[in-house]
């Protein structure tokens, strides 16, 4: 019973950030992240390479200076394009629809951690039979 009652707890929760957020800043948001983590990777020996010839610092603090600046440049960017379509959205007036399928998709998200951590739980050994047997999920 406490396992659906945390379960019930935590997806109300991502769906009320989803539907205060609205699917277009949610899926921005999360994107913004992975692609700014990749582009990082990929790009941020171009702006090591920059900040090296403008300024002589230590080679490492170059490396995270570069990577940061790049990760926070690539997120920042994202994160406009998406705040620009979340306005948009908004002025042809379907700003209830997003918010709805925002906070679905952010319900739906949260659903599927707290399954994969119930099931770790259950593989670890940490939840009881009793809690299982008692428990609707």
């Amino acid at each position: 019973m406490i396992i659906d009652l945390v379960a019930a707890m935590l997806i109300a929760y991502g769906f009320y950030q989803g539907f205060s957020k609205g699917l277009i800043k949610t899926v921005f948001s999360t994107l913004s992240v992975i692609i700014a983590i990749v582009a990082a990777l990929k790009l941020s020996p171009i702006l090591i390479n920059i900040l090296q010839n403008a300024i002589n610092i230590n080679p490492a603090i170059n490396f995270v200076l570069g990577f940061v600046l790049t990760f926070i440049i690539v997120m920042a960017l994202i994160r406009f394009i998406g705040n620009k379509l979340d306005k948009l959205m908004k002025s042809i007036h379907i700003g209830g629809v997003n918010k709805v399928l925002g906070g679905a998709l952010l319900g739906l998200f949260y659903a599927i951690l707290i399954s994969y951590g119930i099931y770790f739980m259950d593989r670890v050994q940490l939840i009881s039979d009793s809690q299982k047997s008692a428990s609707f999920t």
